[in-house]
């Protein structure tokens, strides 16, 4: 083995014009492997990034619906307090004035004696 290594070292022209073959060599032949999974791990980056976007898209779309329907459901609580405010004085105003417009029993007692 020893002698045939170094009858290929001297065919090649030395010791380290046939280490750097045997790199080479190597490296061709485990670039398409490299490749293969250099292509494979940058697809399931790509789809886990856009998997990701669209989780986030859709949750901030529903952020803002939430949102946006926080906004109409407080404007409708505060139509429904105002409107039962103003009912609430016109019942009270309703009152007062019947009250003071229409003479009680003890009132029209009185008169007629």
């Amino acid at each position: 083995m020893y002698q045939e290594i170094v009858t290929q070292a001297k065919a090649v022209g030395g010791v380290d014009i046939l280490v750097d073959q045997i790199k080479k060599g190597a490296v061709a032949e485990a670039m398409p492997k490299i490749l293969a999974g250099g292509i494979v791990a940058g697809a399931a980056i790509g789809a886990g990034a856009t998997k990701g976007w669209n989780l986030l898209k859709n949750k901030n779309k529903q952020r803002r619906a939430t949102r946006s329907q926080g906004v109409v459901s407080e404007q409708e609580l505060r139509s429904v307090i105002e409107n039962k405010t103003d009912d609430n004085e016109t019942d009270n105003q309703s009152a007062t004035y019947s009250h003071t417009e229409q003479p009680s029993k003890d009132d029209k007692d009185a008169n007629r004696n």
